[in-house]
């Protein structure tokens, strides 16, 4: 009898060992899941505007804000924030970078000035609540809804169809006169995502008037002549130089063409060419490099009118290739935005 409560205890025991080694295990992840802040370190660069206390501060904050742009970028690929933040415009992310700076605890842990460059890189720890953070996710996306919604009210606006384009360079040689020559390999390219470069450009399109329409659904409908598999093929051999924004004239011609027959009086185009040129000499990190090329045409009748044209180059860092090249695209994609924004204006598309 006593054998066998020894027998039964010690199964007993051996169970309880188990559940609690099982327990011991699965806390880290039940910890994670319901983490109350997000704490991070992460490096923000400024250039101080003379040496006197008041310019450092004003240094400091805008390396805050930089690094609060870094830490974002972070954030914003996991879990529920890559959720509450898909397809954010660059001005909604730009909205939660400076919402970090008001919600996070930022403690500077050391400083590194750069003389040839005149820079100061800080680096901070962070401490940001995980709910207000969300909350405030929610916000953004909640007022452009809202603005959209309202807008179905208003008057219709001219369609224009946009066709985005991204590839990366996958062939590339020195040369002196511009730093980069192509070879005459047609493996030179390879097509990446356009998401980030459509989301930056065609809420700044859709903001002066008009209602931007994908190439895609274009061809979906049935309208266009020229399909985006074709389109894509070209794209991807050839050479800058020698096409009109990633597109032979031929092929740029015959687009416009099927566009004009389906009622369309406006048309976007831009491409981007994506690479990384090596690692920032103060960070280390990688530097992702994007030139877009973008330009908006009025395709109403006879020759093409160009209402908008924009050519930019923007380079960013960031903790792996991938990441710099993001942070690159993201800032191109808003800066063309806004130019294209400007000179549509001008022409008095509103």
């Amino acid at each position: 009898m006593n054998g066998c409560h020894q027998a039964q205890f010690g199964q007993a025991g051996r169970w309880i060992v188990k559940a609690c080694i099982a327990l011991v295990i699965a806390t880290p992840q039940l910890s994670l899941a319901q983490s109350t802040s997000q704490q991070m370190i992460v490096p923000g660069t400024a250039v101080p505007r003379g040496s006197g206390s008041k310019a450092m501060q004003a240094a400091e904050a805008e390396a805050k804000l930089a690094a609060a742009k870094f830490a974002w970028t972070r954030l914003r690929g996991r879990g529920d924030f890559a959720t509450a933040s898909a397809r954010f415009t660059p001005d909604q992310n730009a909205g939660m970078a400076q919402a970090m700076v008001e919600l996070c605890n930022f403690t500077k842990l050391d400083e590194t000035k750069d003389k040839s460059t005149k820079s100061v890189t800080m680096r901070f720890s962070l401490d940001c609540p995980t709910q207000d953070l969300l909350s405030r996710a929610a916000d953004l996306r909640g007022a452009v809804e809202a603005e959209a919604a309202n807008s179905l009210d208003s008057k219709p606006h001219d369609q224009l169809v946009y066709l985005f384009m991204s590839r990366r360079i996958a062939d590339m040689t020195s040369s002196s006169s511009d730093g980069a020559t192509y070879r005459a390999s047609q493996k030179r390219f390879e097509l990446v995502s356009s998401q980030a470069l459509e989301d930056g450009l065609v809420n700044r399109i859709n903001s002066v008037g008009l209602n931007a329409v994908s190439y895609a659904d274009v061809v979906a409908s049935g309208c266009a002549t020229i399909d985006n598999a074709a389109i894509n093929r070209e794209f991807s051999i050839t050479p800058p130089g020698q096409s009109d924004y990633g597109l032979t004239t031929d092929t740029r011609a015959e687009v416009i063409k099927s566009l004009r027959t389906c009622g369309i009086k406006y048309f976007a185009l831009g491409a981007a060419d994506v690479g990384v040129t090596g690692r920032d000499t103060i960070t280390g990190q990688p530097q992702g490099r994007v030139v877009v090329s973008a330009q908006v045409l009025d395709i109403q009748q006879g020759l093409p009118v160009t209402l908008a044209r924009v050519r930019t180059t923007s380079d960013e860092t960031g903790n792996d290739e991938v990441s710099a090249e993001e942070n690159a695209m993201a800032k191109a994609a808003s800066d063309v935005g806004l130019k294209l924004v400007e000179q549509i204006k001008v022409r008095g598309i509103r």
